[in-house]
This record gives C-alpha cells, structure tokens and sequence, in this order.
C-alpha cells in the first residue's frame, strides 16, 4: 500500500502495472495471487443481500470483512495523488474546468465484457443447476463459483481476461471526470466503455451540438446538469486534439485519422480482441503517465 505517487515510483519496477485495488491493508485479499479470483472478490460487495442466488450472497457474506477493507480505486489517495500531479491546471482552474481531483472515473469496465465472455465457458449444467434470472449476471458467476472448485480454472480459459483483470484497475485506466459524469454514461455497465466515450466526445468537439452529451449521459434533456458539467469540461481544453493530448489518451485513437480506437465488443465471439486491445491500450496509457510522473518526483 503506497498512499502516494512517490512511494509508487520507488518501490514498483513496473509502476504502470500496479493495480490500485492493492491500496488496502487487509493481508487476506493481499495473498490472492489470482487476479480473476480478486475481482470476484472486490465485486461481490455488489451482490444483492436480497438475490435469489443464495450461494452469491453467502460469498458476499464471506468476503465482506475484505470488501469493507477495501477503497472504490478510481478515489483511493494514490490515484488522487495521480491527478493532483498531472491534471494540477485543470484542478486549479476547477470553477471553469469542474476537475476538483477527487472525482474520477474507470474507463472502461469489465462486467459487461464479462458477462459475454462467460458464455464461453458456461455449460448446460451451469444454466440447469444455478442459472436463476433472465441474464447472465455478476450474481449467477459468483453463484457457480461458490459451488464449483474448477471455476476459477475454467475462467482462466476464457482468452484475454486474466490479462484485463490485472490491468483493469492500474493507472492507465482511470481519468478525473467531473460531477455525475461516471454514473450517467455507464447505461448499467452496457457502454461503460471508452471508444464509446471518446465517440461521443469527439463528435461533441466536431459539431458543438450539447445534444451529443445528452446521449452519452443519457438524458433527454441537453440543459441537464450532468450535461452541463461534462460540456464545461470539455470546452476547458478547447479542442479535440487538446483533450487527447492533455489526458494522455494518444494511445486511443488512429493518429492519421484522430478517430478513436473501437474495442467494445458486441457478441462473446468478440471478447478476445476486446481483452487484448483494451489491456495494451491501458498499459501504453500508463506507461505515458508514469514517464509524465517521474517529472515531479
């Protein structure tokens, strides 16, 4: 656990690598060496006391000593260090740019990508034997993997998703957004992906038009405040070019064209080029910031 940017540099070799999910001081969920056990783990504090899937709830409740131990990432004090460094103008400017440094979002999440990829894995007997709701579900997974010892292994087959659960939360994937931003554009997890966003956001810097920010937040109304925020943050860096440039994001779009790099995947079949595309995509983020860092440390 390092608490600030400093402590990170000196002590991790790959800092780009580090996930912040490791900012806790709880030895237990320090010695699961599985990334793709830890993320079940982390997210099982999402599992509803009230579900049907009885063994996800006793999996919560099992975890729950870890859950409570352990900091949302996209706000722990490392990565707020991370932004008081390299977005220091903007929170400085924070009654024009609406960065204050203590909101930030995960760029692109995994459990909707999750959610398809398990398909590939998923048997009959899954679907007969715990299989409760009308979709597959952070809940239905826990739920087999309560019960199923090979779980974790069968996982581990699914191409390209151990890599993306040990980049998911380092520091190539997180970003200072303002006010209502993270929860508006997500869609339940359905776009809470960055191509999306970066879609959005250049069409919003072609055109002007606050009614493309309505629907990457989806609202109806373009006067929204959720809207309002984000087109105040967007207008601070000025143009398309700037943005890409002053979030680090090079990595995340065509440089001939400067249209962004599509990832999200439609069907399970799609998956695994999402898993390896996003997973580099973060770490070469990453590593941009982290060379940026070495500057004020």
């Amino acid at each position: 656990m390092y608490n600030n940017v400093n402590a990170l540099l000196q002590n991790e070799k790959h800092p780009e690598l580090y996930s912040m999910d490791m900012e806790t001081n709880n030895s237990a969920y320090l010695n699961i060496k599985n990334p793709i056990e830890r993320f079940y783990v982390y997210k099982s504090g999402n599992v509803d006391m009230q579900s049907v899937y009885t063994g996800a709830v006793r999996y919560r409740e099992i975890n729950a000593p870890i859950c409570q131990s352990i900091v949302d990432c996209d706000s722990c004090d490392l990565i707020k260090d991370v932004y008081r460094l390299l977005w220091s103008q903007a929170i400085a400017d924070n009654r024009n740019s609406f960065i204050n440094g203590q909101h930030g979002d995960t760029m692109t999440s995994l459990q909707h990508s999750l959610n398809l990829a398990f398909s590939i894995v998923e048997t009959e007997e899954d679907r007969r034997k715990y299989f409760k709701g009308r979709k597959v579900s952070l809940a239905y997974q826990i739920e087999v993997l309560y019960y199923d010892k090979k779980f974790l292994s069968r996982m581990k087959k699914v191409k390209g998703f151990e890599t993306f659960a040990t980049m998911y939360h380092t520091i190539g994937n997180f970003i200072p957004v303002p006010p209502y931003f993270n929860s508006s554009r997500s869609n339940f997890g359905e776009d809470d992906y960055w191509d999306v966003t970066l879609s959005y956001i250049k069409q919003w810097y072609d055109t002007r038009d606050n009614n493309v920010i309505a629907a990457l937040l989806h609202k109806t109304n373009p006067n929204d405040k959720a809207v309002f925020y984000c087109v105040k943050w967007l207008s601070w860096f000025g143009t398309w070019t700037n943005f890409i440039t002053m979030n680090y994001l090079q990595d995340f779009i065509n440089p001939k064209t400067l249209a962004p790099i599509l990832f999200k995947p439609r069907t399970a079949r799609d998956t695994t080029a999402f898993f390896k595309t996003c997973s580099t995509l973060i770490e070469r983020r990453g590593k941009r910031m982290i060379e940026e860092l070495r500057k004020y440390c």
